[in-house]
């Protein structure tokens, strides 16, 4: 089946040097019979939102394969490039957390203006964090978040990142010999940019990293009308889920939990497809 796409641009307030980079993919319309036992209304849409980083560009053919999956279910899509990131404007150091969420909120009304009353996102890692604190903005109507292998602490996240670059300065002996992931957060802390495989992470950025979380704090959750579904992959079948997000289920009533088994594609050195993923999240976003 051909699936049709639309890549754009979302203007800020109409200037074209704050561009959001887009891609529309609408649904197939189902007809007759078929119409009627998927119970499409035309009006659902998914707002993708790009996990952090490397991770963006090592996770778009998976997400790609899924807003072709969705099309063909009768549901349509939007994914973007977050400000700072792949074709949008702006670099990664101007990249800040809040600009983020507004970005989400510009795409979710370009949604609403297309017509789509129901509208849900699908977030990747540290993105589904996005994806919560934009369905607790209250003019963002969000009806559910599906949230591939859940990042619940930015600060833990943050740290794991700057992790990597002193993993990589051992290897590579491109760094000085004392660096430590501790003296990277100080530093990133008290106002200068860091650097980490190539995206610079501004000191705001970093701090607003580690002020995101999901806990038990009812304040740190979205309202309960936006239905969340955590999905995990793990090694094998016998592997249960991470001890956060099991402890967050039992504290958070409008969650659910599943668990599949996959490589983690989003740090893959090789692409890598996972069709029961795919499959799942059709499921849970028609």
């Amino acid at each position: 089946m051909s699936i049709d796409f639309t890549p754009f641009f979302i203007h800020s307030d109409g200037n074209s040097d704050e561009s959001l980079f887009c891609i529309y993919y609408p649904a197939v319309q189902a007809i007759g019979k078929d119409a009627d036992e998927k119970g499409s209304s035309g009006k659902e849409a998914v707002l993708f939102i790009p996990p952090f980083a490397e991770e963006m560009n090592k996770s778009r053919h998976m997400m790609s394969l899924q807003a072709r999956a969705m099309a063909s279910a009768g549901i349509s899509s939007l994914m973007i490039d977050l400000f700072g990131t792949g074709d949008s404007s702006g670099d990664f150091s101007e990249a800040r957390w809040h600009i983020w969420v507004d970005n989400i909120q510009k795409s979710v009304s370009w949604l609403r203006e297309q017509g789509y009353s129901s509208i849900s996102c699908l977030g990747v890692r540290l993105s589904g964090l996005l994806a919560v604190a934009a369905a607790k903005v209250d003019d963002t109507p969000i009806k559910k978040i599906v949230w591939w292998q859940p990042v619940l602490t930015g600060e833990n996240y943050l740290i794991q990142i700057l992790r990597l670059r002193t993993t990589q300065g051992m290897l590579l002996k491109n760094q000085p010999s004392n660096e430590n992931t501790q003296g990277l957060l100080e530093r990133l802390l008290g106002g200068e940019t860091i650097e980490v495989a190539g995206y610079d992470i501004h000191p705001e950025l970093g701090k607003a990293l580690i002020d995101q979380q999901i806990n038990q704090n009812e304040h740190s959750l979205p309202p309960l009308s936006v239905k969340i579904e955590l999905v995990e992959l793990v090694s094998n079948k016998d592997k249960k889920n991470s001890l956060p997000v099991s402890n967050l289920i039992e504290h958070w009533p409008a969650a659910d939990m599943h668990t599949l088994v996959g490589e983690n594609f989003w740090n893959a050195r090789e692409s890598h497809i996972n069709q029961e993923l795919i499959d799942m999240t059709t499921a849970l976003l028609t």
